[in-house]
């Protein structure tokens, strides 16, 4: 999975959308957030069913949340290598469609990313995906530096019966 990510990172230029607002992460804890501290922070937002387990090199903390869009429920992906938090998956099953999502992260982080970006960053991940996917929409935040590669998204995946949406610093992960 890494490689997939530093090749979708190699292939992004600078010449796309810059977001509005930067991508900090999930709402309430940002990226770079430890292990411990996120697990004491999703303690005191409105959370419940939350449990801890490590899997494959990561520390996992799931949770569920009642929101605006309905009923989700999230995972908070630590890299054990480096005690940071780089992936938060958010899983929607009873939304029936992404438009609602895709809406407010425009207003947030401007609009998504063109068409043939979206599909390069497809073509990269797909192998990892669940079968059924309908549309993806995808914003990326960099830096104004031409130098500087892209290193965050948000990811909405579309897949008919559910709605997940990934926060992904590619820089931690």
């Amino acid at each position: 999975m890494k490689s997939i990510l530093l090749t979708c990172l190699l292939m992004l230029q600078s010449d796309f959308l810059l977001a509005v607002q930067s991508i900090e992460g999930f709402p309430s804890i940002p990226f770079g957030t430890r292990f411990s501290e996120v697990k004491q922070q999703i303690a005191t937002v409105n959370f419940t069913n939350i449990s801890a387990e490590q899997q494959e090199g990561f520390n996992l903390v799931h949770a569920n949340q009642a929101g605006d869009e309905g009923n989700s429920s999230l995972i908070f992906v630590v890299n054990q290598k480096t005690d940071k938090l780089g992936l938060i998956i958010q899983r929607f099953d009873d939304l029936l469609t992404d438009r609602v999502i895709i809406k407010n992260f425009t207003k947030h982080y401007g609009e998504p990313m063109d068409e043939t970006a979206t599909k390069l960053i497809y073509e990269q991940i797909k192998a990892d995906l669940p079968e059924g996917l309908q549309r993806i929409t995808v914003w990326a935040d960099h830096s104004s530096d031409a130098k500087v590669a892209v290193s965050r998204f948000i990811r909405v995946l579309y897949f008919g019966s559910y709605v997940s949406v990934e926060y992904l610093d590619t820089g931690i992960m």
